[in-house]
């Protein structure tokens, strides 16, 4: 399983032979802004031996996963990203910036996730969570050096229409930007626009959105982080979940398609909401 992704920058790619669609008319680039809904969930053990130094840096080795802001102090993510053994070792989220080995950003501590709980990580079904975050004495908000908003879900507008095949999307991460790197991910938030294309994984599982084309391709290190259409207004339409490799021929990128567990979504953040004032 490929537990996260990398994207190739677009410039360094050559997306412009991508196979996707072109732009419509009027519409402009997703990303014009930047991506001020990105996450960066990463560990905040800092007692690393000079021998485990050698090879990675310090950000390096505590970069785990992406995720995307959709609500105040709430990020959706990939469920396998994070589990309640890491929020008990003080897993954090980063906002705020584009680079996360500088010590830029604004931090916050994981209090709790909502896993979903139909999540299958040998199948990677339902491979979907919600992470809560609090301010804590580490939070430094004067830190951020980039604006910080939520990003829309797909399928929350009447006019959001079926996403087909062949339909521009773009991947946005830290991972890996080549699959040999072996974990040395990117310091500087990469993207990666390619089209939607048709899954191999099975049939009847209709919560998959697939995406990528050869060099074009999440890749470890961005597991959980968003996919986005390329096109008009910021929406987010996956997540990263898995695929075999990163950029190889035939190998589609597999997502979780995010309009299919909206009601889940808005179910598990009240219940969540609820559950705390309570105790």
């Amino acid at each position: 399983m490929r537990s996260a992704i990398a994207l190739a920058a677009l410039a360094i790619l050559g997306s412009s032979a991508s196979s996707a669609k072109r732009p419509p008319d009027g519409q402009d680039i997703a990303l014009r802004h930047h991506a001020p809904w990105q996450v960066q969930i990463y560990s905040n053990f800092k007692d690393w031996t000079p021998e485990e130094l050698k090879t990675w840096q310090p950000w390096e080795r505590a970069h785990h996963c992406g995720g995307s802001l959709i609500a105040d102090n709430w990020v959706l993510t990939a469920a396998h990203c994070v589990n309640q053994q890491q929020v008990a070792r003080d897993y954090r989220v980063r906002l705020g910036t584009e680079n996360i080995s500088d010590g830029t950003g604004i931090t916050y501590r994981i209090d709790r996730i909502v896993q979903h709980p139909q999540y299958d990580p040998d199948l990677h079904l339902n491979d979907i969570e919600l992470v809560h975050f609090v301010a804590d004495d580490q939070t430094k908000r004067e830190h951020a050096v980039r604006p910080i908003s939520t990003i829309r879900l797909y399928g929350s507008k009447a006019s959001d229409k079926p996403i087909g095949l062949g339909e521009p999307v773009t991947v946005v991460g830290w991972g890996q930007v080549d699959e040999q790197q072996k974990e040395h991910y990117s310091p500087i938030l990469m993207v990666g626009d390619m089209p939607t294309v048709a899954c191999k994984g099975p049939p009847s599982n209709k919560a998959w959105l697939c995406a990528g084309e050869a060099g074009t391709d999440a890749c470890k290190g961005d597991s959980g982080g968003p996919l986005i259409l390329t096109y008009g207004e910021p929406v987010l339409v996956g997540i990263v979940s898995w695929g075999k490799g990163c950029g190889r021929r035939g190998e589609p990128g597999y997502y979780v398609r995010v309009d299919r567990y909206r009601n889940w979504i808005t179910r598990a953040m009240a219940e969540s909401r609820s559950a705390k004032a309570g105790n």
